[in-house]
């Protein structure tokens, strides 16, 4: 099939398959002394951020766009938490992040 401008395009896209790499390390929770280390090579205006990421589980987007708006306070706790809209969350639902 030729366009238009002569070029060819192919009809449907071709099937791609991506192998795995079987020698890749599994992934694992990070130590107390590799959290260190790596929160010691981070520019000091991403380590609160990423302090914020590791204890919550939160994905970047959801980080990236937290508003103050969002805080609420729970007296009994003494603390607040972040309810984040479900826009934002990758399954849709709000979630609840303390």
């Amino acid at each position: 099939m030729a366009s238009p401008n002569g070029l060819t395009w192919l009809q449907t896209a071709p099937l791609i398959t991506i192998e795995r790499n079987r020698t890749a390390r599994r992934a694992y929770p990070l130590s107390w002394e590799e959290q260190d280390l790596l929160f010691g090579e981070l520019p000091v205006f991403n380590r609160a951020m990423a302090l914020f990421k590791v204890n919550t589980g939160t994905r970047d987007r959801e980080v990236c766009s937290l508003k103050w708006s969002w805080e609420v306070k729970v007296q009994a706790l003494g603390a607040s938490v972040f309810v984040i809209p479900g826009e934002i969350v990758k399954n849709r639902e709000d979630r609840l992040v303390f």
